[in-house]
């Protein structure tokens, strides 16, 4: 482009500094800025309506000013965030705007940023992701507060942040509590096998920037695909090798009017896993197993039909690749499993997720499977199954319980007489869920219009709850909130809609 690197900011500073509208304009300082962007919802729509690639918007230049003067308003301090006043100042000093017209260029800000970033975002989710997803989030104040977000929270981060949902078990599409991530960093952060970096570390230590940090982690959870690389589990030091987890998936099956039930197996995190690798189960036994992408961050593993599903469950697993790389996975006698966002397929996880559609598989050990059955009865919602015997092809001596939704925390006294149990033992926040409907495949959510779709809202504790609307009405670029609200009063911890 013929601009040297150290003069690439103060470059774009003048270029974005031409198209506004100073003292004596008598229009707003980013009135051009607002026409511009008009005219591209007009021609997004068009391109929408007869299925065409959807133009840049006008506003790319802007944004990047925008989030410049976020980065230096921290630059002397990654571990903290300034006032607003003070990212107002260094966007001022970048676009060189005179005394007078301070107030002026603050005021059009008000009035207009949001709308550019709703573009932005508007234009990432028409490529399904392609060039990334929207990640401005107002986690301080209202208008400053989103491109604050792309400074504190930057691609490094997020990448941390992504390795910390696996660590810790997040499931994709379920949302958490602003508490429950706090916890979920804070014991990621602290142990052993942590990954993230010094200036992460520094940014966590500063109580002014840990809120403002999980608020950016709870909103990056939302767009999360399920990718990440698990802590303590990257390339080994010696050979450079990835190290994996392997998870157990379990399908329903139908033929004619026979219902059955497939194990499986899907490996996370192992990069260039495809093609064939090695499983190593208990007694000895292997076999060579075809290994093909299937879901956000998974690969899907074809296990051979003379593996019995017994050995799946009963013993180590270790799947091996020719360059070193491997994943594993130790055995459980009660193991869960969560309903995947993407695909719908139900994969292992460490723990149940309230509200999340889970089946689980019990072995059948002294009273394990009737304490099991009484935690579901108690906790969870009505019309779960029990399926039993080798019938449904299931391994023998295992119950699988279907259709199972948790409400609320089981009494405390089964989960210590049944430690194997303490997987049934959630983290219990007050949250919501999309359930139902068909989704479709991508990075960006989205749903069919016209397949039934119910909320789920679940709560720690009795009380009370309010369900407030949000619309996005495209025309204006802005959510609004709708003109309804529904108060959840406390009369049971789970209320369906």
């Amino acid at each position: 482009m013929g601009v040297a690197e150290d003069e690439a900011g103060d470059s774009l500073g003048s270029s974005v500094r031409s198209l506004l509208n100073l003292r004596g304009s008598h229009r707003a300082t980013f009135a051009n800025f607002d026409q511009m962007t008009t005219q591209w919802a007009r021609r997004r729509r068009k391109a929408v309506r007869e299925g065409e690639r959807t133009p840049l918007p006008p506003v790319i230049g802007l944004l990047m000013i925008f989030s410049m003067a976020a980065e230096r308003m921290g630059a002397r301090d990654p571990g903290t965030v300034k006032t607003e006043a003070g990212y107002y100042a260094q966007l001022e000093r970048l676009l060189r705007i005179p005394v007078p017209d301070s107030t002026r260029i603050r005021a059009s800000f008000r009035a207009t940023s949001e709308t550019y970033w709703e573009a932005l975002s508007l234009w990432l989710e028409d490529l399904d992701g392609a060039y990334g997803l929207p990640s401005a989030h107002a986690l301080t104040h209202r208008y400053v507060g989103l491109p604050i977000s792309q400074a504190l929270i930057r691609d490094t981060e997020r990448r941390h942040m992504h390795s910390m949902f696996v660590d810790q078990g997040f499931v994709v599409g379920v949302p958490v509590s602003h508490e429950e991530m706090r916890d979920a960093i804070e014991n990621w952060i602290h142990s052993p096998s942590a990954a993230p970096n010094a200036a992460f570390r520094k940014m966590w230590a500063s109580e002014e920037t840990r809120p403002k940090i999980a608020d950016a982690a709870i909103a990056e959870l939302l767009a999360w695909d399920g990718g990440g690389i698990i802590a303590g589990r990257g390339p080994d030091a010696k050979t450079g090798a990835a190290q994996g987890r392997c998870f157990l998936t379990v399908r329903e099956r139908r033929k004619a009017l026979k219902r059955s039930y497939a194990l499986g197996l899907a490996v996370k995190q192992v990069r260039g896993v495809a093609g064939d690798a090695r499983i190593k189960l208990a007694g000895n036994e292997t076999a060579t197993v075809d290994v093909s992408p299937f879901s956000s961050g998974l690969a899907d593993l074809r296990t051979p039909a003379e593996i019995a599903p017994d050995s799946l469950l009963e013993g180590e697993v270790i799947i091996e690749w020719a360059d070193g790389s491997r994943a594993q996975r130790s055995p459980k006698r009660v193991v869960v499993f969560g309903q995947d966002a993407a695909t719908g397929s139900y994969i292992e996880i460490d723990r149940i997720v309230p509200s999340l559609g889970s089946r689980l598989l019990v072995k059948d050990e002294g009273d394990l499977v009737a304490a099991a059955e009484a935690i579901l009865k108690d906790a969870a919602a009505p019309g779960f199954k029990r399926i039993d015997g080798p019938g449904y092809d299931l391994p023998v001596g295992w119950a699988l319980f279907s259709d199972v939704q948790l409400l609320r925390a089981p009494r405390s006294d089964e989960i210590q007489r049944h430690r194997d149990l303490s997987c049934l033992e959630p983290r219990m926040s007050t949250q919501l869920a999309i359930q139902g409907g068909l989704r479709l495949p991508g990075r960006i959510p989205k749903w069919v219009a016209g397949r039934g779709m119910h909320v789920v809202v679940t709560a720690e504790g009795e009380t009370p709850v309010d369900l407030v609307a949000s619309l996005r009405i495209l025309r204006r670029f802005r959510p609004r909130s709708a003109g309804w609200r529904v108060k959840l009063f406390p009369l049971r911890p789970c209320l369906y809609l």
